[in-house]
């Protein structure tokens, strides 16, 4: 079914970020835009916590093939022509969006919500982690959801 197919596609592409992140290293500066950086210094998945966002560097790859690689994983190409992958989805506006400096650094900035919508650049994924209602693996025939009794 449908619904299990992309569950299936968003846990692996979680599983190939994870991978990604540990295979790379990931990096944390306390300061705004800040190029003092050191190694994250908390369990990786933390790097995934609400609110938290991930600038990644890429030297010699496009951004469509790392996201096909994660997407689909290496023995498939996505064909970004024909539209995005079912398990992701083009948000209308973010909070949020990268620029160039003055000194050719990359920067984050706070955008202002009349600039940032639809734009068209904004993808987003509901990431399957858990919580209260969430569907977990499917065991057989069942299907198991986290809630209260600790499952």
């Amino acid at each position: 079914d449908e619904d299990k197919e992309i569950h299936d596609h968003k846990v692996l592409f979680l599983k190939r970020l994870m991978l990604f992140f540990a295979f790379c290293g990931v990096s944390s500066t306390a300061e705004d835009n800040g190029l003092s950086v050191k190694s994250w210094p908390f369990p990786l998945a933390s790097a995934l916590c609400h609110g938290g966002r991930i600038l990644v560097h890429l030297e010699g790859i496009k951004c469509q093939d790392l996201l096909s690689l994660l997407f689909m994983g290496p023995e498939k190409d996505w064909n970004w022509d024909e539209g995005l992958p079912n398990c992701i989805y083009q948000r209308r506006a973010a909070t949020h969006a990268m620029r160039l400096s003055r000194n050719q650094e990359i920067e984050e900035r706070r955008v202002k919500m009349k600039m940032s919508v639809f734009s068209g650049n904004h993808l987003g994924m509901d990431l399957p982690v858990g919580g209260c209602g969430n569907a977990a693996p499917t065991f057989g025939d069942q299907k198991v959801y986290v809630g209260p009794a600790g499952v």
